[in-house]
């Protein structure tokens, strides 16, 4: 099974505030029952080209204080390949996560201009 984890941070109180649209946006569906303020699942939702790889995304706090999450992608593709979709997905998320906090500070920036 692939995993592919990293950790980041954002000023939202609330994971599905910063989750969302992002992964509405690259074709990933939050799955409502399973996820809550503190947790979001996910499932990226098979195309032709990937009909065989299930992806699954797991979103949670590890220190709400501190406004710092883990993102965890997994997929049952081998661990030891290279660019699995797997990987390719949480590219696309981390991707998304650092425009999404520059964007963040261009309006800081333009506020505080202002």
């Amino acid at each position: 099974m692939a995993l592919f984890k990293f950790t980041a941070q954002d000023n939202e109180e609330s994971l599905m505030e910063i989750f969302e649209n992002m992964l509405d946006e690259l074709g990933i569906q939050v799955i409502s029952e399973f996820t809550n303020q503190n947790q979001v699942f996910a499932q990226v939702n098979p195309n032709s080209n990937h009909l065989n790889q299930s992806v699954k995304i797991f979103i949670s706090w590890i220190s709400k204080d501190q406004k710092m999450f883990c993102v965890e992608v997994r997929s049952n593709e081998a661990q030891l390949k290279e660019n699995t979709y797997c990987e390719q997905i949480q590219q696309k998320i981390q991707q998304a996560l650092k425009t999404r906090v520059l964007q963040e500070r261009k309006k800081l920036e333009k506020n505080s201009s202002e």
